[in-house]
């Protein structure tokens, strides 16, 4: 009975090809725009929470700067100054820390013979490769000597030593950054984007101690990285490095922090709220999308009962009862739903793949978003086809079979 119900229903939206494909063709935008739509955000999530993650090991971040609540200062009564000796003494006096560094940025234009790159200057300390779990591909990283005799040598991100030395090994070679010379000791191996855009391999990375007094020519830094022994240790790394840092401050008792400690956890959540808000907002575009199908899809079932009221009545005269009307018009439109809803499938995965190749970000299209986008068409072909199924099963037979 229902094979034979669905094939009267093809046949019939099969007289108006045309209108039939025009109308498929509003709710497969819609259905290419749910799973399209939610593969990017989901691809572009799964960058950033990679990027996160390749942050290094258990890693926290010590900013110099009052907390915020609601993008407004709550305000200190210390200002604060990140200094060498208080990374060193995170690293002395919390025992869940294992390693930390410096960081002080700043930007310089660096010089090998003809060539020219500006890119970031990274003043860091001795444990940063290992707090970023970074692998050199050449060379060393500075030592602990070198930073407190602040050496003038440097270790290049793989994009600077492509810019500045191509094929050529940049070991042993002096490079110019801000007019003074620095001895290239190391290079380390490509780290790829951010996720946010932001090219990790454009770096020079020197001495913090030199590159305060040289290069960014400022006594404080910007901010510090330290790692903690394991997962389990981060919360209490945290807490350690809060007292810590109160204590050398002399941040008064009931007083908030005049400094900020973020987590790799903070930031994974912070992502994963933001990749949620997109999710929604753009399945509101995409619902609206499949909307405006659905009432197509209505106004052509509306039209379709309009020019078939005699057929109508003539089915119920030789004894088709409203259900079995009902019955059948509902099934074209759950055809017509479910062929829009195949194509738009098809065609939103074609468009999440083109999207990925162009961006170069990766591409991520769920069994659950289909079936989403999928479900979510039978249901608007389903709910907008009632009241026409309706009306046409509630015409009078005598009335329909005197329309010529």
């Amino acid at each position: 009975m229902f094979w034979r119900t669905t094939l009267i229903a093809a046949r019939s939206l099969r007289r108006n090809l045309l209108r039939t494909l025009l109308t498929m063709l509003g709710v497969a935008i819609g259905v290419a725009a749910v799973i399209s739509m939610l593969a990017m955000v989901s691809g572009a999530t799964l960058r950033v929470q990679s990027a996160v993650a390749g942050i290094g090991v258990h890693v926290l971040f010590v900013l110099p700067r009052p907390p915020r609540s609601a993008g407004v200062s709550r305000g200190y009564t210390v200002k604060a100054k990140l200094v060498p000796a208080d990374v060193t003494a995170i690293v002395k006096d919390c025992p869940a820390i294992v390693a930390a560094s410096p960081i002080d940025m700043t930007t310089a234009q660096c010089v090998y013979q003809d060539r020219n790159w500006s890119t970031f200057i990274v003043g860091s300390g001795p444990d940063y490769p290992y707090v970023r779990n970074m692998k050199l591909v050449a060379g060393r990283y500075f030592a602990d000597d070198e930073v407190r005799a602040m050496r003038r040598v440097c270790v290049l991100g793989s994009s600077v030593a492509d810019h500045l030395f191509g094929d050529v090994d940049p070991v042993g070679s002096v490079i110019r950054i801000k007019q003074e010379p620095f001895v290239v000791v190391g290079e380390f191996a490509s780290k790829g984007g951010s996720g946010m855009g932001v090219d990790q391999d454009d770096r020079v990375y020197a001495p913090v101690s030199t590159v305060m007094t040289s290069i960014d020519h400022q006594p404080y830094l910007d901010y510090a990285m330290a790692s903690a022994r394991d997962e389990a240790a981060v919360p209490i790394a945290k807490r350690q490095i809060t007292a810590l840092l109160r204590q050398r401050w002399h941040v008064p008792e009931h007083t908030p922090n005049n400094f900020e400690i973020f987590t790799q956890t903070q930031i994974a959540q912070q992502v994963n709220a933001e990749g949620a808000i997109m999710t929604l907002f753009l399945g509101g575009v995409a619902a609206i999308s499949l909307l405006v199908g659905g009432i197509g899809i209505m106004n052509v079932m509306l039209v379709s009962v309009t020019e078939r009221v005699r057929e109508i009545g003539i089915r119920m005269g030789v004894g088709a009862r409203s259900r079995d009307i009902l019955l059948q018009f509902l099934t074209e439109a759950l055809v017509l739903s479910s062929a829009s809803g195949v194509l738009g499938v098809m065609a939103g995965y074609a468009i999440a793949s083109l999207a990925a190749h162009l961006s170069k970000w990766p591409f991520h299209v769920s069994s659950a978003s289909i079936l989403l986008a999928f479900g979510s068409s039978v249901a608007v072909g389903v709910f907008f086809g009632i009241f026409p199924a309706f009306k046409a099963s509630r015409l009078d037979p005598i009335e329909a079979l005197r329309v010529d």
